[in-house]
């Protein structure tokens, strides 16, 4: 849909929202309910984002894209870790 129709602004709004549901439903599949798990894997985010700055690691890892973090800014991390 978004290639037949990339020059329309509400296309772009409206994948960048299906993208960032997507991620909170996979933060949510991960931990599956369990208080527990939160911590440690808001950790892992953390640190995922953080391979992903330049010079402080040569070759990100491929694990980044699969938790939704290659393109990881900030204030998305931020929500993902409150969401949490």
């Amino acid at each position: 849909m978004e290639a037949f129709h990339w020059f329309n602004p509400l296309v772009w709004w409206v994948a960048r929202q299906i993208r960032l549901d997507r991620e909170e439903i996979c933060d949510q599949v991960a931990v599956d309910g369990r208080v527990e798990a939160c911590r440690p894997y808001g950790l892992l985010m953390v640190q995922m984002a953080l391979s992903r700055v330049p010079g402080l690691d040569q070759q990100p890892s491929s694990a980044v894209s699969l938790l939704g973090v290659s393109n990881l800014r900030v204030r998305g991390l931020r929500r993902r870790l409150r969401a949490l």
